[in-house]
């Protein structure tokens, strides 16, 4: 059992725009494109980038612990997460700490269409 952890802490982007719905529409304001902050999502292409996941697999690494947070809070998460992944064997586990309404983050969300399909 070899636990991996990777430490990937948000830093001052340029902002990104953002999307309106599950078609990718830019969401647009009084005429202004509307923006939020560049997603955590580029770790995973670096990771497969530089060849580091296939290689902490040839080394026998099970878990891979991404923290991309800026509240050290999250940090008392960490083993129940791991525990609670390993008991039911997923293969990803996300967890999502509640900010404040208006705050300029990124987030986990659920969409819903019209049909009863969804996405997160």
């Amino acid at each position: 059992f070899k636990p991996l952890f990777f430490l990937c802490l948000p830093q001052k982007k340029e902002k990104v725009p953002a999307l309106l719905d599950v078609d990718a529409r830019i969401a647009a304001k009084e005429g202004f494109i509307e923006t939020k902050p560049h997603g955590h999502g580029d770790v995973h292409g670096v990771l497969h980038q530089h060849g580091l996941s296939k290689r902490w697999a040839r080394e026998g690494r099970k878990w891979l612990f991404v923290f991309q947070d800026t509240n050290p809070l999250s940090f008392r998460i960490l083993c129940a997460t791991l525990g609670v992944s390993a008991k039911n064997s997923y293969v990803m586990n996300s967890v999502a700490i509640p900010r404040i309404p208006g705050e300029s983050i990124g987030g986990i969300c659920r969409l819903l269409d019209d049909k009863g399909s969804s996405l997160t």
